[in-house]
């Protein structure tokens, strides 16, 4: 792999060239793959539930964005260069920014629980002892699967335990060798290939979430989740003084039962004089930017000042203008190409 950095004469600013073998771009792809997730936040305490305009303070009330503070970086434009084959390659697009219309959101911390109606607590069919144990806590099953064997009270016969339903074992409470009758739960069997995101409404959000509502589900150190509003509990608990929100997920094995989330569910919108998509969008430091694209393979990082970001798109309040094309999709990977270029320096075989 081949770098070059090179000063431009006359400019304050600096453009990075490079030069990748096509097995670089896939390690930047992975790399900005992983990176894509850092936005994500776990569940906050009730009393930090607010609106996506208080989210961010030195975004939203114009005071910095994060650059030009310290090291003078907003004089500072960078570029990278990046071939046309390789952005068709790694599907990196580009979008004007334009007026549109942008949500205005409501963070609600949440818990990631099972649906009960697929949910089964495994009970022998007559008192006996257990015999043998085939399954454990953790364990993927079949449904009809052989679970233990029970040996009958009257019969002194072996009869098996099988699976209702196919699942996961999250509970166990089979004691080899001793008895047990039908009321004993030996096993909980949960399919967790569709869960429950319960979110936390303050009494006072009540008017503002209502069903069909569009939400996205932030869990650290994974990609967002994106769903919508299915029930909203109209009973007000007395403790806490939240109502619950429901928000029925299908789950690739990243949801488990138990974590917690934010969800970020859009209640308004509002008209925005300059947006771009929110996937445009990435954190450098304390604020974000936006990859510019100049002519056909050059791409400048602009630190942009955001006013309200949204689900879809976000409201930019400075550092670009209505006509300006920006990367839609893919900026991640752009940002991971500068970054590597500017920790190689100088030349680098």
């Amino acid at each position: 792999m081949t770098k070059r950095l090179e000063g431009r004469p006359g400019a304050c600013g600096k453009v990075l060239r490079l030069t990748l073998e096509p097995s670089a771009w896939v390690a930047l792809a992975i790399f900005a793959g992983a990176t894509a997730c850092g936005d994500a936040q776990t569940s906050r305490p009730l009393s930090e539930a607010h609106d996506s305009h208080e989210e961010e303070p030195a975004e939203h009330a114009g005071e910095t964005t994060g650059h030009g503070d310290e090291g003078g970086h907003e004089d500072e434009e960078e570029s990278v260069e990046i071939s046309r084959e390789v952005q068709q390659r790694f599907g990196i697009e580009v979008v004007a920014a334009a007026p549109g219309s942008v949500e205005v959101t409501l963070d609600l911390p949440g818990e990631i629980r099972p649906d009960p109606d697929r949910v089964v607590h495994v009970k022998p069919p007559f008192a006996g002892i257990i015999k043998r144990v085939y399954k454990h806590v953790g364990d993927a099953v079949k449904s009809g699967e052989t679970l233990a064997t029970l040996e009958s009270s009257r019969a002194l016969a072996e009869y098996p335990i099988k699976a209702a339903i196919e699942g996961m074992i999250t509970e166990e409470h089979v004691p080899i060798g001793e008895a047990v009758d039908t009321s004993h739960a030996l096993f909980t069997v949960a399919d967790t290939s569709v869960v429950w995101v319960e979110l936390q409404v303050p009494a006072s959000d009540m008017q503002r979430v209502q069903k069909g509502n569009s939400v996205e589900i932030l869990l650290r150190g994974a990609p967002s989740t994106r769903g919508t509003i299915f029930f909203v509990n109209p009973v007000v608990d007395e403790v806490t003084r939240t109502a619950s929100a429901r928000v029925v997920l299908r789950n690739d094995g990243a949801l488990r039962p138990g974590l917690f989330v934010t969800g970020r569910v859009a209640v308004a919108t509002e008209q925005a004089g300059v947006s771009v998509p929110s996937s445009a969008l990435v954190r450098d430091g304390d604020g974000w930017v936006v990859f510019v694209r100049e002519g056909d393979v050059r791409f400048s990082k602009h630190p942009v000042l955001v006013r309200l970001r949204g689900l879809d798109r976000t409201a930019i309040q400075s550092g670009i203008e209505t006509g300006t094309e920006v990367v839609s999709n893919g900026a991640f990977l752009v940002k991971s190409a500068a970054a590597r270029s500017e920790m190689g320096g100088g030349h680098s075989h």
